[in-house]
């Protein structure tokens, strides 16, 4: 039997959409790079709830779901994967691979959340939660 959790805005849980478009040719390659990023970010970062790619091989697009246990968990990852982070060079190879169309974060974010993206050189679409809930 399972049970149902209501989700509202005092919920700490955030979620990233990430919109990317494919640069190279070689599906192959950018599917491997996907299953070892995501290894690579869950076997690293315990906060981590979820790290899935999705393709679109006729679009040549992915959308990358991200999600954490909760603000502190994605600053941590921004950290990881920053010059110096644990995870810098996978980042590197994934700017390479794909070029960012958007990202949503959806959920409610730490003000300093907020003022950690600041730094980034990304637009970043921020959605709070109207409610829902969800089984598990």
């Amino acid at each position: 039997m399972s049970d149902i959790k209501s989700f509202d805005e005092t919920n700490q849980e955030i979620t990233i959409l990430a919109e990317l478009s494919i640069n190279i040719d070689n599906l192959s390659e950018v599917k491997e790079f996907c299953k070892s990023y995501s290894k690579e970010v869950l076997e690293n970062e315990p906060d981590v709830i979820e790290f899935t790619f999705f393709y679109s091989e006729l679009d040549r697009e992915i959308t990358l779901v991200e999600k954490y246990k909760d603000s502190s968990a994605f600053i941590n990852h921004t950290v990881n994967i920053s010059v110096g982070g644990i995870l810098e060079h996978q980042f590197q190879e994934l700017v390479k691979i794909f070029s960012v169309k958007s990202i949503k974060i959806l959920g409610t974010c730490s003000e300093e959340l907020i003022k950690s993206n600041e730094k980034l050189d990304l637009t970043f679409d921020y959605r709070q939660c109207a409610g829902g809930c969800v089984r598990f």
